[in-house]
């Protein structure tokens, strides 16, 4: 054993610079992968953490004008945990646009439900009437601070009232002090992108009650004991409360539903990331480490010849990986505790209720022992196979066909020897593992292309508003045109005479459940031309008992695109045939892009969901966009856009596209790493054929030719090989994130982006191979013909 200890020694001594690069390797692999799973996790539950810790209400009901007898009973509803009550409130910003206001009655709100974090300030003096707490979004959008005023117009009760549309809303003019930034789990779904909602205190309300109108009346927030309770409570609410025209039930995915998906997509992006950086490290590490200790071969007919036994001779050329294997896991324990503040990120990042530095024991802990015992069985695995290197030297093994092909092609010495130094393994007894070098090669160029693809097929998405429900140019106002008891399909617009406008729609919304399940129900009539719903797959609905649904829909009541389901509104159930998968946009109000359902205009009007409407139009190619966005905006006083905007969903993905580009800067780099210390080894093991080309006459300038044309063919090979398989591969991620989403998969090619990494792949491994290339030009030819 003491000859194995002084053997290991001198090992280290030797190759010690060796050893620190692949030390530092597998520290920085190894807390890459810690750091991303234990990440996955912490983002995995981070939602579920926040609406724990703020008690947020997963429902919420318009309930109209309701009395203290009614709240007490529903109260009293099994599977009601706590109830806030909010008077709802119409509030106009002084740029026109409207934002969802509604005013705490009592001290409950924040309180028992919906507890806000606190992100800057202070929360508010309840019995102050001009003290407000906003979110962060609205915040963001009006550059607000704490201590800044907010001021709206509002709409008087006659406003509300009047049947026409309202242009300079009546009521009174209103001034807050914001002295508080918070964040509540409805901040973090569609309605905090679009602004949050604006919730005053007891006080304004006992001030302004009688001068502010209000269309829906008491909103009640509503925790359930348990998410199975909803429909239970549905049907009672709808009992208690239905008789009122303002009533809608609404299951909080409106809110909540946008960011769990996003967080989801993030979760298995950072699972499938650890994963990858996982095999790129059992990759990376596994070539670098098996030839730095295949170098050790030369000594082994030595040893065997001294009476070293097998086991210990394994023991001695594996020595060199203890080091590396208990400094490397060290390093990648404390880089991924280091680590841990990056994570949760985008927006289970704003869900975190506990951010900074955490300790993931049961992760980081068991990803310790792992990374010792799988370098310690790499080494043991390569020092049998050096170990077994006892035979006399063999002959040098048949060319392979390409290395024989660029030798007969009358290609350049240096082009030729360099070919075959990727491609031939050498003498059978000091062979290289030339395989390992072209799979590495080939695996990092998956990755990237795969990458490319993911976000090739994310900026399609984005900027291709069909594809997430917008199958129009522009929304429209026409302040004569109004259907009649809420059916567009009695509606008549200007625009359908105005020049550049093509197609023209209404389009209404209002709440039904889908078998139970509260969503936005959709009906679309084309006043002119053909505009209707985006769909995934199947077809439109056109008869008045046909209905597309959203997938989240579809998943959450066990139906797919063929089936029947029952579908109820104000007005009693229908059964519906589902003849497709849609997307939905967000107009007035944020909508979850796949949880709804379309209908004809008609169909919705019959189930008697009436709520909003909106006017849409598609333009002629080549229209003057701009002037038709100024001929069908709303009057002054009542702004708001006309344009498209992206869902919530699609922005917290776009949000995290970061983590594909680091993915693949980390398996580039170990890559690199890998070819690099692969071509240092190939370097040290043809030594004996470097002096023989010298002695031949190759010169300084064509032994360094020499490496580098090595270094190109791999890279060569590791792109003719895995450019496909990357196109395959982020296609099939692709499609997977598009169909969490909700939305087609359509995918868009990254021609430029291939190119480009053509270009930089060779680039780099010749820039890597520069080091290798140099040391082999000094080879000193006598001293290593005579010492071989």
């Amino acid at each position: 054993m003491r000859a194995v200890l002084m053997l290991g020694r001198a090992e280290l001594r030797r190759r010690w610079r060796s050893v620190v690069v692949l030390t530092l390797l597998v520290g920085f692999a190894g807390a890459v992968a810690l750091a991303l799973f234990a990440g996955a996790r912490r983002t995995e539950t981070a939602l579920a953490r926040f609406e724990s810790t703020s008690r947020s209400a997963n429902v919420e009901i318009d309930a109209g004008d309701t009395t203290p007898a009614q709240l007490a009973r529903f109260r009293r509803t099994p599977g009601v945990a706590d109830v806030a009550q909010l008077h709802q409130l119409t509030l106009v910003s002084l740029g026109g646009q409207f934002l969802p206001a509604a005013a705490q009655v009592d001290d409950r709100f924040g309180r028992d439900i919906d507890r806000p974090r606190i992100i800057a300030g202070r929360a508010t003096d309840l019995h102050a009437v001009d003290e407000l707490d906003i979110g962060e979004g609205l915040a963001q959008q009006l550059r607000l601070k704490v201590g800044d005023r907010l001021s709206f117009s509002s709409m008087s009760p006659a406003d509300v009232r009047s049947q026409a549309p309202v242009v300079r809303p009546s009521g009174p003019r209103v001034t807050f002090r914001v002295v508080g930034i918070v964040r509540r789990p409805l901040d973090l779904g569609g309605r905090g992108a679009a602004g949050g909602v604006i919730v005053p205190t007891p006080a304004f309300l006992a001030r302004y009650r009688d001068e502010i109108g209000s269309y829906s009346g008491s909103v009640l927030r509503v925790r359930t004991t348990d998410a199975s309770e909803v429909a239970t409570v549905s049907k009672a609410a709808r009992g208690i409360f239905g008789a009122s025209n303002a009533f809608s039930f609404t299951n909080l995915s409106v809110e909540g539903q946008g960011a769990q998906n996003a967080i989801d997509v993030t979760t298995v992006g950072l699972y499938i990331a650890a994963g990858v950086a996982i095999l790129t490290a059992l990759i990376g590490i596994g070539i670098a480490l098996a030839r730095e200790i295949a170098l050790g071969d030369a000594q082994q007919l030595t040893l065997s010849a001294l009476g070293m036994r097998p086991r210990h001779r394994v023991a001695a050329a594996a020595a060199i990986a203890l080091p590396i294997a208990t400094m490397g896991a060290v390093l990648a324990f404390v880089g991924a505790v280091l680590a841990s503040p990056i994570f949760p990120i985008g927006v289970a990042g704003k869900a975190e209720p506990d951010p900074g530095i955490r300790l993931d024991g049961v992760t980081v802990g068991l990803g310790f022992l792992a990374v010792v015992v799988v370098v310690l069985s790499i080494a043991l695995l390569a020092g049998l196979r050096t170990a077994r290197a006892t035979g006399p030297a063999q002959e040098a093994s048949r060319p392979g066909v390409a290395a024989r092909v660029a030798e007969q092609s009358g290609t350049r010495p240096p082009v030729a020897v360099g070919v075959r130094f990727a491609l031939d393994r050498g003498e059978q007894r000091r062979a290289l593992p030339v395989r390992s070098s072209l799979f590495g090669a080939a695996f990092g160029v998956v990755v990237v292309v795969a990458v490319l693809v993911f976000s090739a097929g994310l900026d399609h998405l984005v900027t291709t508003p069909a594809e997430f429900g917008w199958t129009w140019d522009l929304t429209a106002y026409d302040t004569k045109a109004a259907p009649q008891h809420g059916d567009c399909s009695s509606l008549t617009t200007r625009f359908t005479r105005v020049a550049g406008i093509t197609d023209v729609a209404s389009v209404c919304n209002g709440s039904v459940e889908v078998a139970g399940r509260p969503v936005t129900g959709w009906g679309y009539y084309e006043i002119r031309g053909d505009i209707g719903p985006a769909v995934v797959t199947g077809r439109a609905p056109k008869a008045d008992d046909e209905v597309a649904l959203g997938a989240e829909t579809l998943a959450a009541v066990h139906r797919s695109v063929g089936d029947t389901v029952r579908i109820a509104g104000a007005t009693g159930s229908k059964a519906f045939r589902v003849v497709g998968q849609a997307a939905f946009p967000s107009l007035s109000d944020p909508q979850p892009l796949a949880d709804g359902a379309a209908f004809t205009a008609r169909a919705l009007n019959r189930l008697g969901a009436n709520g909003g409407w909106n006017i849409v139009v598609r333009l002629a190619p080549g229209a003057d966009r701009a002037r038709l966005a100024r001929e069908v905006a709303p009057p002054k006083g009542l702004g708001g856009d006309v344009g498209f905007t992206v869902p919530t969903e699609i922005d917290r993905v776009r949000q995290i596209r970061g983590l594909p580009v680091a993915l693949a800067a980390f398996v580039s780099i170990v890559a690199l790493v890998a070819v690099g210390l692969g071509l240092v080894a190939s370097v040290r093991r043809r030594r004996r054929e470097l002096a023989v080309l010298k002695t031949l006459g190759f010169t300084r300038r064509q032994v360094r030719t020499t490496v580098a044309w090595q270094a190109s063919t791999v890279a060569a090979i590791g792109l003719v090989i895995g450019i496909p398989l990357g196109l395959l591969a982020g296609a099939f991620v692709w499609r997977r994130v598009a169909d969490e989403l909700g939305v087609s998969a359509a995918l868009t090619w990254p021609v430029v982006g291939v190119v480009v990494l053509v270009v930089a792949a060779v680039l780099s491994v010749n820039l890597v191979a520069a080091f290798p290339a140099r040391r082999a030009a000094r080879t000193r030819p006598a001293v290593v013909l005579r010492s071989e």
